[in-house]
């Protein structure tokens, strides 16, 4: 699918498509430098044709709408980094803070926040949000030491079967 450039992204190359909440077509996109733009990566909603913006983007994100398209979930990929992050209102702030996130030994968001990114073990990514709005993911602890089972959304070690 060609996208025209518009005032807002020139020379524009789609990197992934989704269908977003509303049912739209959407795409994370490139918007290659030229005499009068910058180099940026853009959330987009494709209609009939027609770029339109919906947030910029870090230059390895990538990104997944919640129903209202103003929050989301970020993932930053690139190499070999990959963090997820929430993002609300045109920001990347913390994943929160409980199940699954503290079932690993690291920061699912580290690439966002920590400045020394990828040098940490660990990986979070191919992030996936169901229409329910639960979200999956995968997570490597860039150890070899076995993964963390659960059943039923309980770990071992908690009391309650």
């Amino acid at each position: 699918m060609a996208v025209p450039s518009t005032g807002f992204c020139g020379a524009p190359e789609i990197v992934t498509i989704s269908t977003l909440p509303d049912g739209r077509l959407g795409a994370v996109v490139d918007c290659e430098a030229t005499t009068t733009h910058v180099s940026s990566r853009i959330a987009a909603a494709l209609d009939d044709g027609k770029m339109v913006k919906l947030a910029t983007l870090g230059a390895q994100w990538l990104v997944s709408w919640d129903d209202d398209l103003s929050n989301g979930w970020v993932e930053y990929a690139a190499d070999d980094c990959s963090s997820i992050a929430r993002h609300v209102k045109g920001h990347v702030v913390p994943f929160p803070k409980h199940r699954p996130a503290e079932l690993v030994p690291f920061d699912l968001d580290q690439d966002f926040f920590d400045p020394s990114g990828c040098s940490t073990p660990g990986r979070a990514g191919f992030l996936a949000v169901a229409r329910s709005g639960e979200i999956f993911f995968l997570v490597s602890s860039g150890e070899s030491t076995p993964p963390v089972e659960s059943s039923r959304g309980r770990c071992p070690g908690d009391s309650a079967r």
